[in-house]
C-alpha cells in the first residue's frame, strides 16, 4: 500500500525527515487513524515516542481528541508525558473533561510532583464553572505539597541581567531606574 502522504510531498519537492511520516496528517482524517494504515517504515524512519507526542499534540489542538485518544491506545510503546500532556493540552483548548481527567491521570501517575497537570485541570474545571472540582485539584495541590513553577522572564540591558517573576509587582519600579 503506497503511503497516503506520498503524492503529497514527491512533487512538491519536500525533503524527508524524521518529522516526514506526520506532515499535514491533523489537516485531515486518514487512513492511519482507522486501523487500515498499519505501522511501518515508508522514508526509512522507525517510529518514535516523540512522533507520537508530536502527533498527540497536534491532534489535540486540531480537535481531533477522539483520534488522539486512538492513536494513543494502539501506540507500540508506553506513551509518555509528552503524549499525555499533548493530549490534556488539546483536551484543555476545546472544553473535553471527559477525556482530560484520563490525560492527567496518567500524567499524575508519570510525574506526580509537576504542579502544572493539577493547574491545568484546575483551569478546565474553573472553565466548565465546576467549582468543587478545582477546589479538589487545589486541596491535592496542598496535600501533596505541590507549588506551582511561575513563570520568569528576563532582559539584559547595559551588561546588567534584570529578571522578573510573573505576579511580582516591583517590575515597574525597576523598570524605572533603567535608563536604555
Amino acid at each position: 500500500m503506497m503511503d497516503p502522504m506520498e503524492p503529497l510531498m514527491r512533487p512538491r519537492g519536500f525533503a524527508e525527515t524524521a518529522l516526514s511520516p506526520l506532515k499535514m496528517r491533523p489537516l485531515r482524517r486518514c487512513r492511519c487513524y482507522h486501523g487500515k494504515w498499519k505501522d511501518r517504515t515508508v522514508y526509512g524512519v522507525q517510529r518514535e515516542l516523540k512522533h507520537y507526542g508530536c502527533m498527540a499534540d497536534l491532534l489535540g489542538r486540531a480537535g481531533l481528541i477522539k483520534e488522539a485518544m486512538e492513536m494513543i491506545e494502539r501506540m507500540p510503546m508506553k506513551a509518555d508525558v509528552f503524549v499525555w500532556g499533548g493530549l490534556l493540552g488539546g483536551c484543555r483548548i476545546h472544553g473535553n473533561v471527559e477525556v482530560a481527567e484520563i490525560a492527567a491521570k496518567r500524567l499524575m501517575e508519570l510525574d506526580p510532583e509537576d504542579g502544572g497537570v493539577y493547574t491545568v485541570m484546575a483551569n478546565i474545571y474553573a472553565t466548565e464553572r465546576r467549582w468543587e472540582d478545582v477546589a479538589k485539584m487545589r486541596k491535592l495541590m496542598n496535600g501533596r505539597k505541590i507549588g506551582m513553577n511561575n513563570a520568569c522572564s528576563s532582559i539584559q540591558i547595559n551588561g546588567i541581567t534584570h529578571e522578573f517573576i510573573a505576579g511580582d509587582t516591583s517590575v515597574p519600579k525597576a523598570m524605572k531606574s533603567i535608563e536604555f
